[in-house]
């Protein structure tokens, strides 16, 4: 690219060149997204547009170019705001893990020497993402080989960061232990806007709640007067946070209470997504009283494979039919929760379409517009058919008024 004319914003110089698939200096057999290298000379000019760095899982990496990357952009002050690694894996885990598989015995110092080359990866990452300010999304997804060691390697850049409105730590291998990695982020960044943590079946009940009490707690509350602790409470309401993933992450009971609390006082969120756990009955009221609650403003709950039961319904559908303070949630999904039957879901259905009269339907909820309830092999055909017709129909009209003449159509 040449220079830019008179009166357009300059462009930079660049050009991209792949490895060949035929260059006996490289051991891969084939050009991959993940090789091709992006040569920029010196910026004519400031770019017009961020640098979004996202590797795949096609090939290994390797680690030391992702780090001249990242100094390059630092040097001509480009902007990075989404760093991304989706499923990838660095050279030195490709040749320990290829080592394992062969069954031979590997020296041991070379063992050693890769996992120390690991460990520096991380630790000169965390150094170089401290001094890149303009990062706004930032994912480890789908690396196993990421634990609470490696967490705790990155914890200087989560530990001071600010300006972070994306994380995606889904699919790794960190347990509660590594929670305390980014506490200090969750606490301080009002930024965050999206924090994804599903998939990591080690967290438990101990990690729920050490995100929770981070999200709902300020830096250094210990200590404080109540007046200075009340004061940070109303601070929440500044946070920024809209959507919490927590799919598959092993949670009970005791670990789905303490996110009642993140529902209450988060006022900022909007989805909370807790499938594949064992969330269980009892866990349910406590959510359900926070849906009822004049604070909460979630529009979205994902309950799929969560074990709820008729018990867990009938406290979710009367939340949703308070006549008090209408819930702000218009999609709840239940799937493949096969200990529901006919009792709860039809209270769930009464919630939203009370057919025993025109003013009981003009009485419903018409904010709920979709309950997922397949895969509920214990309910009856009729009921499903009957929810499904709603979730599909409701979705797409434009006001409440609309949704009541649809419900008095079909009574």
């Amino acid at each position: 690219a040449g220079r830019s004319k008179r009166g357009q914003p300059p462009a930079m110089r660049k050009s991209l060149k792949p490895i060949e698939p035929n260059d006996h200096s490289t051991s891969r057999s084939k050009a991959s997204p993940s090789h091709y290298l992006m040569e920029v000379a010196e910026p004519v000019g400031r770019p017009s547009e961020p640098l979004h760095l996202i590797y795949g899982s096609e090939s290994p990496l390797d680690g030391k170019q992702v780090l001249r990357q990242l100094s390059f952009a630092r040097k001509y002050k480009l902007p990075v705001h989404n760093l991304s690694f989706l499923g990838s894996r660095f050279d030195d885990e490709r040749n320990e893990s290829n080592d394992d598989d062969s069954g031979s015995r590997a020296d041991g110092k070379l063992e050693t020497k890769a996992k120390d080359e690991s460990k520096s990866f991380y630790r000169s990452l965390a150094k170089k993402l401290k001094r890149i300010s303009s990062i706004q999304e930032l994912a480890f997804s789908n690396m196993p080989q990421i634990g609470n060691h490696e967490l705790s390697l990155l914890s200087p850049f989560f530990h001071h960061n600010d300006t972070l409105r994306s994380l995606d730590l889904s699919g790794l291998s960190f347990s509660g232990e590594g929670v305390s990695s980014i506490q200090e982020l969750l606490k301080n960044n009002r930024n965050l806007e999206v924090l994804s943590l599903g998939g990591n079946v080690c967290l438990g009940d101990e990690g729920v709640k050490g995100v929770s009490l981070a999200i709902v707690s300020s830096r250094g509350e210990s200590g404080m007067s109540v007046k200075r602790i009340s004061g940070l409470i109303k601070k929440s309401k500044k946070r920024r946070l809209r959507v919490l993933s927590l799919e598959n992450c092993g949670i009970s009971s005791s670990g789905a209470s303490s996110l009642a609390e993140v529902v209450t006082r988060c006022h900022s969120l909007r989805v909370l997504e807790l499938s594949h756990n064992n969330i269980g009955d009892s866990s349910i009221e406590h959510l359900a009283q926070s849906i009822q609650s004049s604070q909460c403003r979630l529009e979205v709950l994902g309950l799929d494979n969560a074990q709820v039961g008729d018990y867990g319904a009938m406290h979710l559908a009367e939340a949703l039919s308070s006549t008090t303070m209408q819930p702000s949630l218009h999609t709840l999904s239940l799937q493949s929760n096969t200990d529901i039957t006919d009792k709860g879901a039809s209270s769930l259905l009464n919630a939203i379409y009370n057919s025993s009269s025109l003013n009981a339907i003009i009485e419903s909820n018409h904010i709920l517009r979709a309950i997922n309830l397949q895969g509920c092999t214990s309910v009856s055909t009729p009921i499903l058919t009957m929810a499904e017709k709603f979730s599909s129909q409701c979705p797409n009209l434009k006001s409440s008024k609309d949704v009541i003449r649809l419900k008095m159509s079909k009574y």
